[in-house]
């Protein structure tokens, strides 16, 4: 049986979910930041047997009947309950609590079901079995030294579980997960300290905001041993922040996904500013070497099914292709959904599962894995293909810009680039921006990068829903080609020649 569980980020969505795979019982975990739709369509591949959620949660339940029609047994998170039919959960808390009944597990079985985000196509049920949860705990005993003695506190709930299983304690932050980066700095900072946490995983976008904040006001982490940011690539000025609050650790820059995770990592140790200087030059973001066990090799980019590894085109050192990783932490299959299985799986014959990322990315001559965007971001001018992070990293240290994108657009019939600028400051005049339009256009000549159009954003640039840092291109492509069709004033258009500039 499944149940999904609809229980607000704390330690009684922990508790009732190790609750429910200790009787047999496979716990289904769906970040309601992801949307409603993609929450709903979650539902619908997923089929819980069980509903458990708060009473918004049931809201939702009665406004969608029809996708919930799978559910028999309903658990509400409230002291009383309206609905005859409904059991309130603190009915189960004032009974028996003896240890009860532990359902017995083969290495394979379904023990979680864990949803993508969704960020670059429909969110996948990912099965996580015991033999996955084994993988993932040696791996990050073995990358990151970790014993019962440290303390985690997690940016995103599900990933307590790994830490928990560990022996570890666990700080849940005051951070509401539909909304991240709304946290109070200062709060965070206090609770790490107060709470003597020394291991955190979290997005950019959140502790790029507590880095910050914190240089600012002179606070440090000195009990954080292994700070971990992932989810987007942090910008270079952002990574020397992280290397001032943590003077007695580490951060790190590790690559993985929820099919996944931890498949590379790289320290600051490692991280010095010869990699710095080479990401700026459009060398790509340096994730750096294989986790233990796990081996990851670059093939050539295709939309094409490829079903066995002796039919892939494994590439060398210094080419770009898609990442493709095998190893104990990398997942097998998604939940009945055979044609997602058969587009992100690859066989050996001896039935050793490589999964397809849909990351690009390069080896170069010391064994670092160098992130280069998504297959889904490349773009096209001509015949040659450019990589979104390696593109946008060349720009991102100019004055007046806080991150920028690259996405084709169409314009006179022909696919050209265009790039995207969220500025630092919402409103500035046409002067500053032609300034910054000025140093951008200098920039793609040294690379030379043939840019045709540059966009400012009028607000912040859309994000996903889980970290608040993958940039949501596909949105912003849209928006260029509408702002560039109906001349919608969202933006402040710039065409581009590399001779000379004419504003719109």
């Amino acid at each position: 049986m499944k149940a999904l569980v609809f229980i607000k980020p704390g330690l009684e969505l922990i508790s009732i979910a190790f609750a429910l795979a200790k009787i047999g019982i496979v716990p289904v975990l769906i970040d309601a930041g992801i949307g409603m739709r993609n929450v709903l369509d979650c539902v619908r591949q997923a089929k819980p047997d069980i509903f458990i959620g708060i009473p918004k949660a049931f809201v939702l339940k009665i406004c969608n009947h029809q996708v919930f029609d799978s559910v028999k047994f309903n658990f509400i998170d409230a002291g009383h309950c309206i609905f005859p039919s409904y059991i309130s959960l603190q009915k189960i808390k004032d009974g028996d609590d003896s240890e009860g009944y532990t359902h017995p597990r083969d290495a394979e079985d379904l023990t979680f079901l864990l949803f993508t985000s969704g960020s670059t196509g429909a969110p996948k049920g990912v099965v996580y079995t015991p033999s996955i949860f084994q993988g993932q705990l040696a791996t990050l005993r073995s990358t990151f030294s970790l014993t019962p003695d440290d303390v985690d506190m997690p940016i995103i709930p599900s990933l307590v579980i790994g830490t928990l299983c560990l022996g570890m304690r666990v700080v849940i932050p005051p951070i509401n997960p539909l909304k991240p980066t709304s946290m109070d700095p200062k709060v965070i900072a206090k609770v790490v300290n107060d709470c003597g946490v020394t291991f955190s995983f979290g997005s950019p976008a959140v502790w790029g905001k507590i880095a910050r904040f914190s240089v600012d006001h002179a606070i440090n982490f000195p009990k954080m041993k292994h700070l971990l940011v992932a989810g987007a690539p942090s910008s270079a000025t952002t990574l020397r922040l992280f290397r001032k609050i943590v003077p007695n650790g580490r951060f790190h820059t590790p690559l993985g996904a929820t099919e996944c995770t931890p498949i590379t990592t790289i320290s600051s140790d490692e991280l010095d500013e010869a990699i710095l200087s080479r990401q700026e030059s459009g060398g790509g973001f340096c994730v750096g070497r294989p986790t233990r066990n796990h081996t990851i090799r670059m093939i050539g980019i295709t939309d094409d099914d490829v079903p066995m590894i002796s039919e892939a085109k494994v590439l060398s050192e210094g080419d770009i292709g898609e990442i493709i990783v095998k190893g104990p932490v990398v997942t097998k299959l998604y939940y009945e959904n055979k044609l997602a299985t058969r587009k992100a799986k690859i066989y050996e014959s001896n039935g050793e599962v490589w999964h397809r990322t849909g990351d690009v990315g390069y080896f170069d001559d010391q064994g670092r894995i160098w992130f280069c965007g998504r297959k889904a971001h490349m773009c096209n001018s001509g015949d040659e293909t450019y990589y979104s992070v390696k593109v946008e990293y060349c720009f991102s240290g100019l004055a007046g810009i806080n991150r920028v994108a690259l996405v084709n657009i169409s314009l006179n019939g022909q696919k050209v680039l265009a790039l995207c600028i969220e500025p630092t400051q919402r409103f500035m005049s046409p002067t500053a921006r032609r300034t910054i339009v000025t140093d951008i256009v200098q920039v793609a000549r040294r690379y030379r990068i043939p840019l045709r159009v540059i966009a400012f954003h009028a607000r912040q640039f859309p994000v996903d829903k889980r970290h608040h840092a993958k940039i949501e291109r596909h949105l912003l492509a849209k928006w260029v080609q509408d702002s560039l069709t109906r001349l919608r004033c969202n933006w402040a258009i710039y065409h581009v020649s590399m001779t000379n500039i004419a504003a719109r």
